[in-house]
């Protein structure tokens, strides 16, 4: 996999969270599209790299 200027780029498996374990922006998010019902965001939200 390469990146948009053609590096590679490591590939790093995410792993699930809770919700309750974000934070910052990715907070911000999940409970922006969890308040518009916008089911399919705040699903895939809950995920960090390894």
């Amino acid at each position: 996999m390469t990146d948009f200027s053609l590096r590679e780029v490591e590939k790093v498996p995410l792993r699930p969270s809770k919700p309750q374990e974000l934070e910052g922006p990715a907070e911000r998010l999940h409970d922006r599209s969890l308040a518009d019902g916008q089911r399919l965001v705040t699903r895939g939200l809950p995920f960090r790299m390894s």
